[in-house]
């Protein structure tokens, strides 16, 4: 009859209840070595004495499919490692079409697999500077294995501890089955630090990285072997009634075995997941990593969606790439124009490879693409979806045009018009004329205008510019020159369009700007012919000035003065100003903006006091108007209020003087509000 696994199960339960004695040890042994023999030429033996051998036999020595096999013999340098996984776009990243860890590094080392000397230093893209191996998480990219034996020999050259993971009981190394997430998972643990050996589940929910760990058997006392080579095998089956049973052998030794029928920790783990291992403190090498199906080949399922997609545009195109799905025999490619492409409404693209070039696309046009998977089970899920723009290509820049280089005090400013596609520009300087980007002296990432310190008055500097883009650099411009020299500061002139116009109680003092001054003073008496040298002064003043707590009806002399580094100029010329008195003021302070609060002055205008002083409407709001009528009505003029007051030269719009009288005023705002009032002048 054909022996299968489901009959070495029942036999197992037949057979544990006869005694154990040491000829039946002597016939497990003898049955371990030559089990393969009889299991492929004695089926026409009896039944009991296939069953009484079946049990004991290492799942390693069984004459089932191997389904993954690695010698683990590279050449020496890094497999992979847990910066690969995080970050699957990064060119310098190392990948394995085999395997994958989230956590540590596996390096291959005089041919053998390696953990490297664990720590806990996060590893940059080629675990130069650290490994992370103290946490050491490898599993194999293949996700759809069964019942199966996992085999290798290891190493174990020592347990240790690190910064962030002092030494528990577990530190050691454990054997992952049925490996479906960190959350959802068989392991079998050997080599512990405690020197035990024990087979547990974890399932999702806990306070163990989110999930709960639980003990399927007892621990069983197993001294660690350090620094011997050792043959480990793990093996997973389910079984007809559905539990789950977990073998773990050192060599051909059975050290522990466990069943999950459900009551504990929840319903068994019977789908399929990967295979790994798990190294805590632990210094190991592997050789030889074989998983042996038990159950002959297991069928394949439908592959996972592919991962790790990205999306570069070019000129009308796109270029599409993934990793590798594990179990696939082909990709498919969709794409769309609009986003949410899917398998229906994308535009199939089949039997693609990795990287695919998808052409005849639109430039400015965003193009959307998702890649599945596919092998005899069918096609699996769609990736995530990328994007990609299509451009034009992008052209080496023309040289800057309108290049000037003025000269300063040991400095020289040099400017260029702006270049069409150009993203920076380089400047290069050099004493001698001739200067080329070989020869010169070069600045990057300059805008215009640049100034070039740091130069030698009297000596001449000569200077190109060039414009940048990712396409390149432009050829240079034409050369300029500057020669650097010492810039004499001479004392400013007098200040020139100096005014004085009254108000309550103070005189605002204009002035225009003198080129080369750093600031203004003001000299002021209550007598004619105002100096520097006489009148109290007021330092470092701005046109308009406020001089304020003057007396109203005392007239008030002024002169301003230039200031810079070489001195101060001579006297402007004098103006003078009588702060108003016999105002009609109406409502609150001349501060307040809103016309409840506006004063008019002088009124009345009299013109042997006021001769030369415009009449000042103040504290308005801005964009106040102010139309000026006779007695009879006749409109004279409208003046717009620019700021907060407005004066009247007491001309009318045609800029003839009015006569004597009357005259009424009305104030109009941006909000509408409106005040009524009269003044009188006086001639």
């Amino acid at each position: 009859m054909e022996v299968t696994g489901d009959i070495y199960f029942f036999v197992l339960i037949w057979w544990r209840r006869l005694p154990y004695t040491a000829s039946m040890k002597q016939n497990q042994i003898y049955h371990r070595e030559h089990f393969g023999f009889i299991h492929r030429g004695a089926r026409l033996l009896s039944g009991l004495f296939i069953f009484s051998s079946a049990f004991y036999i290492s799942p390693a020595a069984r004459a089932d499919t191997i389904v993954l096999s690695d010698p683990l013999n590279y050449p020496d340098g890094l497999i992979t490692n847990e910066y690969a996984f995080w970050n699957p776009s990064d060119s310098a990243s190392v990948k394995s079409p085999i395997w994958e860890m989230d956590s540590g590094s596996f390096f291959a080392s005089g041919g053998a697999g390696w953990t490297g000397v664990p720590d806990d230093v996060s590893p940059n893209a080629k675990s130069t500077n650290g490994n992370n191996s103290a946490i050491f998480r490898l599993n194999t990219k293949e996700a759809d294995f069964g019942d199966v034996s996992v085999s290798f020999s290891v190493l174990n050259q020592g347990l240790s501890t690190s910064p962030s993971t002092p030494a528990v009981d577990w530190d050691g190394l454990h054997i992952w089955l049925r490996y479906q997430s960190e959350y959802n998972l068989y392991y079998a643990s050997i080599n512990r630090r405690d020197n035990t050996v024990v087979i547990k589940k974890k399932i999702p929910g806990g306070p163990s990285n989110g999930g709960t760990y639980y003990e399927l058997s007892n621990y069983v006392p197993h001294a660690v072997p350090y620094n011997t080579w050792q043959q480990v095998t793990a093996s997973v089956k389910t079984n007809s009634n559905g539990s789950v049973t977990i073998n773990l052998y050192d060599g051909s030794t059975l050290l522990v075995t466990a069943t999950d029928n459900g009551t504990i920790g929840g319903p068994p783990i019977t789908g399929l997941g990967r295979v790994g291992i798990r190294g805590d403190n632990a210094n190991l090498k592997f050789k030889n990593f074989v998983v042996t199906s038990l159950s002959g080949t297991t069928p394949p399922a439908v592959p996972s969606a592919p991962t790790g997609v990205t999306a570069a545009a070019g000129n009308a195109q796109a270029t599409i790439s993934w990793a590798a799905v594990s179990g696939a025999t082909s990709y498919n490619l969709y794409w769309s124009n609009a986003s949410g492409v899917t398998t229906v409404n994308g535009t199939k693209i089949t039997g693609v490879t990795s990287p695919r070039t998808v052409t005849g696309l639109t430039n400015g046009t965003p193009a959307y693409f998702i890649v599945t998977a596919v092998n005899s089970a069918g096609e699996g899920s769609a990736s995530a979806q990328v994007s990609a723009t299509p451009v034009a290509p992008v052209v080496v820049p023309a040289a800057p045009a309108s290049v000037t280089a003025v000269a300063g005090n040991a400095q020289a400013i040099v400017s260029w018009a702006a270049v069409s596609g150009a993203t920076s520009y380089n400047l290069y300087w050099s004493k001698t004329s001739g200067v080329t980007r070989t020869n010169g002296t070069k600045i990057t990432g300059v805008t215009s205008p640049r100034v070039v310190t740091g130069l030698t008055n009297g000596t001449p500097y000569y200077f190109i510019v060039t414009a940048v883009n990712i396409a390149g650099e432009s050829a240079a411009s034409v050369q300029v020159s500057a020669t650097p020299k010492a810039v004499v500061v001479t004392v400013p002139s007098a200040p020139t369009g100096v005014s004085a116009v009254p108000g309550k109680s103070k005189i605002m003092i204009s002035w225009d700007p003198v080129p080369g001054a750093t600031s203004y003073n003001l000299y002021r008496s209550l007598a004619s012919g105002v100096t520097k040298l006489s009148s109290d002064k007021i330092s470092n003043v701005t046109s308009p000035f406020i001089l304020t707590g003057i007396k109203n009806g005392t007239r008030t002399y002024v002169v301003v003065t230039a200031v810079n580094s070489a001195g101060e100029s001579a006297e402007s010329v004098e103006v003078s100003a009588v702060p108003a008195r016999g105002l009609h003021f109406l409502g609150g302070p001349a501060e307040a903006a809103d016309l409840n609060s506006f004063l008019v002055f002088p009124n009345p205008w009299r013109s042997d006091l006021n001769s030369g002083t415009p009449i000042t409407f103040d504290a308005l709001t801005p964009n106040s108007a102010v139309k000026i009528f006779t007695l009879a009505g006749a409109s004279e003029i409208t003046l717009k209020a620019d700021s907060t007051f407005v004066t009247w030269d007491l001309t009318n719009s045609v800029g003839e003087k009015v006569a004597s009288g009357l005259y009424v005023y009305f104030i109009t705002n941006d909000n509408n509000e409106k005040k009524r009032g009269t003044l009188a002048v006086i001639r």
